[in-house]
């Protein structure tokens, strides 16, 4: 029984593994085991796998048929004994000691969740801080606190698992990953922050997140349909999670929030078939929710146009309202 697991899902990414894993296996805290979920490569990336775990026993090697990286956590987290679990992607890297520092401080403080900042590398490999756990710091600081203290900016982080969590919660509260191959990590996001009792923040970054145009975060165009499935699962999950009813307001403005990013970062050729799939979660929202909670986000107004608009029309009035924007600015200057 190790003190922490670290679970890499890995698909051909025999780039970066080497830097990924060295990262690891040099950490100042030695304590770990490393589950690594192989989701059926055809590049040399479970060459490297076998070359890593004959000379350091430390690794495991499971193997699956291609389902993404959802699947590929879940799958290790059946297997995993650390007393804390925390989930690397096989294109990043570690500080060199961010698993000491994040075993002392969750010891320290007793917490099931420990949030803590990142670095950005960019294809110039230049760092760039991001600062998850920045809301939560601002507010607490490095003291313990409960997720009902943050109740009203509890979902203004990522859900990209940039963090360290006890195994014993996970298990408690039933910690797991969708099936689709996009969004698969919100459901654990929304539900998990609801459920624990004790959270915590380490202000420093330790993680190293690669930024890459064919990462999976970049697969968006590819599962469209899965945001309404998605926006079902969490729905369903939340609600019968223990604190779910406490926390659904944020979670539908969260989610509101994540359309509209998307839909402004999504590229012009896709746009028509997320506005519809767009479209089609808020008349779920109108009809089964109810418009009361919307009417407390920033994109209220957007909202009820997209439920009224086809989308040529909002599109055609977007454009309008950017055209005058840059009008006024220009005339201002």
């Amino acid at each position: 029984m190790a003190a922490i697991s670290i679970v890499i899902p890995v698909y051909n990414c025999a780039e970066y593994l080497r830097e990924c894993l060295d990262s690891i296996l040099t950490q100042s805290f030695k304590d770990i085991e490393v589950y690594c979920v192989d989701d059926e490569s055809t590049d040399m990336s479970v060459d490297i796998l076998t070359e890593y775990q004959q000379n350091d026993t430390r690794i495991h090697i499971l193997q699956q048929k291609n389902s993404g990286q959802g699947v590929a956590r879940n799958n290790a987290l059946q297997y995993v004994t650390g007393k804390y679990v925390i989930f690397v992607d096989s294109d990043d890297w570690l500080e060199p000691d961010a698993l000491q520092l994040m075993y002392d401080k969750m010891e320290k403080d007793g917490s099931e969740i420990l949030l803590f900042n990142v670095y950005e590398v960019g294809a110039d490999n230049k760092k760039q801080v991001y600062k998850p756990a920045d809301a939560f710091f601002s507010k607490f600081g490095e003291l313990v606190f409960s997720p009902i203290e943050a109740k009203d900016f509890i979902y203004n982080t990522t859900p990209r698992p940039f963090r360290m969590y006890k195994r014993d919660s996970m298990i408690k509260y039933g910690y797991k990953y969708a099936a689709h191959r996009h969004l698969e990590d919100h459901s654990p996001f929304f539900c998990f922050f609801a459920s624990v009792d004790k959270m915590s923040v380490l202000n420093k970054c330790l993680y190293n997140y690669r930024l890459r145009e064919n990462s999976s975060t970049r697969t968006v165009e590819r599962c469209i349909n899965a945001f309404y499935e998605d926006f079902l699962l969490c729905e369903k999950a939340l609600k019968n999670t223990k604190n779910g009813e406490t926390f659904f307001e944020q979670f539908v403005l969260r989610k509101i929030r994540n359309f509209f990013y998307h839909y402004k970062h999504i590229t012009p050729c896709a746009k028509s078939r997320f506005y519809k799939v767009m479209q089609k979660t808020f008349k779920y929202i109108h009809k089964n929710i109810g418009d009361s909670v919307v009417s407390k986000s920033e994109y209220f107004t957007q909202y009820k146009s997209v439920l009224k608009m086809p989308y040529f029309v909002f599109k055609y009035q977007d454009k309008v309202k950017k055209t005058c924007l840059a009008i006024k600015q220009s005339i201002a200057v």
